[in-house]
């Protein structure tokens, strides 16, 4: 009726962010998220799901939230899969000293450093946009 409805690929939008795909309206930005605060770790989620890339920084023994309840079926907490959905994480031990060094390039090179301190979200550098 309304004649050819298939597009061929010249035709087709541009595609601007899909699951899995590093474009993003926030992809030039990149956070390192400290600690184990659900409000951090949310406040990075968001920035991850906008496309930005975001390093989580764990001690050894990892975020207590990886062993919150409720748990999956394997023995993940929910909580903490929610909260670190498209994510990297680097675990740093802060009694050594390359790795306080280590963490020092990782906040040098970011844009954003969410944090629970004062429950404030710090802006590391001049803004890209």
């Amino acid at each position: 009726m309304f004649g050819n409805n298939k597009l061929n690929e010249t035709q087709r939008a541009p595609v601007i962010w899909q699951r899995g795909s590093v474009m993003g309206a926030l992809s030039h930005l990149q956070i390192v998220e400290i600690g184990s605060a659900a409000a951090a770790s949310y406040c990075a989620r968001l920035f991850a799901d906008f496309g930005a890339t975001v390093q989580k920084v764990e001690s050894p023994q990892g975020d207590l939230l990886r062993r919150t309840a409720p748990c999956t079926p394997n023995g993940q907490s929910a909580w903490f899969a929610f909260l670190n959905y498209n994510k990297s994480s680097v675990a740093l031990d802060p009694n050594d000293e390359s790795a306080s060094l280590r963490l020092t390039e990782l906040i040098g090179d970011c844009d954003i450093l969410p944090r629970l301190i004062g429950l404030r979200v710090t802006a590391l550098s001049e803004p890209r946009c």
